[in-house]
């Protein structure tokens, strides 16, 4: 997982965003209809380089990928459209691993409808473009061989890093088998 940068908001997701909050306020919830914040998709998409957020996974679209919520609209309806609450996710991390899950370290904690991120929220969950972690601090690589073939192994060192590579299986063996790009820290280990 590498450090990204959102840049400025889309427009148009401003403009949905005042648009679909009212009613997903009255409803207390993101109905399956109010949906509108994928006008975002190919923002994210252009700052992410084209990579999923978790999993970095090369991208060859933005169409058929998903925005991907950090907190789950499922759970966090009033930050549906919030431009710091979105990011570009292939459909393995976000579909099959992550889906609406949203640890925290204390439970008691979790943010009550309509309050801002973070309050008193402790994310087990890593969001690569939180400035505020530094990710080689949660996870590193660490080489292993496999059936005579070298291959890069997430190692999450905190509490944080090990559920993010969990919940988003960013140990699975197709990424461990995919040609990863790793960093000189990597091959120190």
């Amino acid at each position: 997982m590498i450090r990204l940068m959102r840049g400025q908001e889309p427009e148009q997701l401003r403009i949905k965003r005042d648009e679909e909050l009212p009613r997903a306020r009255k409803a207390g919830r993101v109905d399956k209809e109010l949906r509108g914040y994928g006008v975002a998709k190919g923002k994210l998409f252009e700052v992410q380089n084209h990579n999923c957020a978790y999993c970095e996974a090369k991208q060859v679209q933005a169409e058929y990928r998903d925005v991907d919520h950090f907190r789950p609209k499922s759970s966090y309806w009033w930050l549906a459209w919030s431009w710091d609450n979105l990011l570009f996710s292939c459909e393995v991390c976000n579909r099959s691993h992550k889906k609406d899950q949203f640890p925290l370290l204390d439970e008691a904690m979790r943010l009550q409808a309509e309050e801002l991120p973070p309050g008193r929220e402790q994310p087990l969950l890593l969001d690569p473009f939180d400035t505020t972690i530094d990710l080689r601090q949660e996870i590193k690589f660490r080489s292993e061989t496999i059936e005579r073939k070298q291959r890069w192994r997430p190692v999450g060192l905190t509490e944080r890093g090990r559920k993010t590579i969990e919940l988003c299986g960013l140990d699975r063996p197709a990424l461990l088998d995919a040609c990863l790009l790793y960093t000189s820290d990597a091959a120190d280990e």
